[in-house]
């Protein structure tokens, strides 16, 4: 297996030799920056591009008829009054911004947790965090596919289900008014790719089998998604 050296490398093999990245970030500090900055970069600028592209007046309409449908009148108004191409652009890109930094540093408090249990895990909440940023590299094809389908549409009524094209609400377009619309949204093909990552880099960093880095990795994606599914169903 050829060793990694430097973080560039590291960025290039996360994706088909992650082993080898993991055995490195392992040994090293200040390689996490990299995933951080392009992680939360592309998804605030994916965001940033669309609310700067699409036609702002059919958005807020689209929004009213599909998540307002049952308010009344003066209730949507005061929406429409509300809203602003501006606001919208920079409040979805900070969220998009801070959304992964607060979920990240949870996960690396769970991992920094169940890790305990193998008595020759040295590592730490910081190395579990910067951890956590190298198995969300996955999310950055999603924000690119976004950008791209943005920037090559000439259509300027674009859904806003387009910034999570490997959301399964995307590609089986869900309509936005259904009750598992959320839900879909949620599920992404990025995240799949992203646990196994995290098993994988799990496996690395303790003396734990593949089986039970799996199980590790996993657990919170389970009990989410299951109790999320189960509210949406009753």
């Amino acid at each position: 297996m050829q060793e990694v050296s430097n973080p560039f490398q590291a960025l290039n093999n996360i994706f088909l030799k992650p082993n080898g990245v993991f055995n490195a970030l392992a040994k090293t500090n200040n390689w996490s920056w990299l995933p951080f900055l392009l992680v939360t970069g592309l998804s605030f600028v994916s965001v940033y591009v669309y609310f700067n592209f699409i036609d702002f007046d059919w958005y807020v309409e689209l929004m009213v008829a599909e998540t307002m449908a049952d308010v009344s009148p003066a209730e949507q108004n005061a929406y429409r009054n509300a809203m602003s191409q501006t606001a919208a652009m920079i409040g979805g890109g900070v969220m998009a911004f801070l959304a992964p930094i607060i979920v990240n540093a949870i996960f690396a408090v769970y991992l920094n947790a169940m890790t305990k249990r193998d008595e020759s895990n040295t590592q730490g909440f910081t190395d579990w965090y910067g951890f956590i940023w190298w198995t969300q590299m996955p999310a950055i094809l999603n924000a690119l596919i976004a950008l791209v389908i943005i920037l090559m549409s000439s259509n300027h009524e674009i859904l806003p289900t387009v910034l999570g094209p490997l959301s399964l609400a995307y590609l089986f377009s869900v309509d936005m008014g259904s009750t598992w619309f959320g839900f879909l949204s949620s599920v992404r093909l990025d995240i799949i790719w992203s646990t196994y990552l995290m098993t994988v880099g799990i496996s690395c960093w303790t003396s734990f089998d593949t089986k039970k880095s799996l199980a590790i990795a996993i657990a919170p994606m389970i009990i989410i998604y299951g109790l999320w599914a189960v509210f949406t169903l009753f």
